[in-house]
């Protein structure tokens, strides 16, 4: 009865009468009347918000690899330590673990549409292949002189996933335009963390605290704790972490993104928006102590 209603939906929405289409659109919009409803009383506004957005992001990311890209970039320079808001499973898995099991995924059933006939690799592949595989080897060996726990085993795929992620990008992003998609989202994005880092560096601290206990909800400290001081004593500078949580994780992300924003600035032809004459965002991660 079910797929019978959609189809009918779909036919009226698509190739129904004016009547057939203004009621179709009202039955769509009471549905999802009746399901957002039912996501903010239950799990509250901001949650809600969350879950709709991850289905959203989900469905793009299912249908591109590069929009996954794009979500990954976005996670690691923004998220990169928030984990699901789910119940105690043994381990909180993280945005960062979820986006590379889509890319995997995506990639994967890219391969089994024989949208992609055949596997690249480079001089580093095999190298970087038996690693892989002699880490399997080690993490089987050791299994005998220690039991394996959930977090355990969550780490060490979490391991193979970030290794075996040099071979999808070799056969995800095949064409310069795409490089150069995922360049300018890797400057955007870190100029959003470091802007983020400076204006909460700036404000006053009881602010900032309230603004990054927010994040709680996503496996973030809070309190007083998100502040963090040079040698830990409150006494001397706040240092910035923008949504970093520790400051020498912004440091080192800061540190990848300019090397990746400084060539832009001389380049003659340069991405954008750089080609519009917005230099002075390359400054902005020198901006961040």
């Amino acid at each position: 009865m079910q797929p019978a209603l959609v189809k009918h939906l779909q036919a009226w929405l698509i190739t129904g009468n004016k009547w057939q289409r203004i009621i179709a659109t009202l039955i769509l919009c009471l549905l999802i009347g009746i399901i957002g409803g039912a996501l903010f009383a239950f799990l509250g506004p901001i949650l809600a918000i969350a879950l709709l957005m991850a289905i959203a992001g989900a469905l793009i990311m299912l249908r591109s690899t590069q929009f996954t890209f794009f979500a990954l970039i976005g996670v690691i320079c923004l998220l990169p330590f928030a984990a699901l808001p789910v119940p105690n499973i043994g381990f909180s898995p993280t945005f960062l673990d979820l986006v590379l099991v889509v890319l995997l995924f995506t990639w994967l059933f890219k391969v089994a549409r024989k949208k992609q006939q055949r596997f690249l690799s480079s001089p580093l592949g095999p190298p970087i292949a038996a690693f892989m595989v002699l880490a399997c080897a080690s993490f089987v060996i050791g299994l005998s002189y220690a039991p394996i726990t959930t977090n355990l085993l969550r780490h060490f795929v979490e391991l193979l996933l970030s290794i075996f992620l040099f071979f999808l990008v070799l056969n995800n992003v095949r064409t310069r335009g795409q490089l150069e998609q995922i360049v300018i989202a890797l400057i955007w994005a870190g100029f959003a963390a470091s802007l983020i880092g400076i204006v909460l560096y700036f404000l006053p601290h009881n602010t900032t605290v309230r603004l990054l206990s927010t994040l709680r909800i996503f496996r973030y400290p809070s309190g007083s704790a998100v502040l963090r001081f040079v040698e830990d004593n409150p006494e001397l500078p706040l240092r910035a972490t923008s949504t970093s949580i520790d400051p020498n994780v912004l440091g080192g992300l800061l540190v990848v993104v300019t090397a990746v924003t400084v060539p832009q600035l001389l380049a003659r032809d340069p991405l954008p928006p750089f080609n519009r004459g917005w230099h002075w965002l390359g400054i902005n991660w020198l901006a961040v102590p």
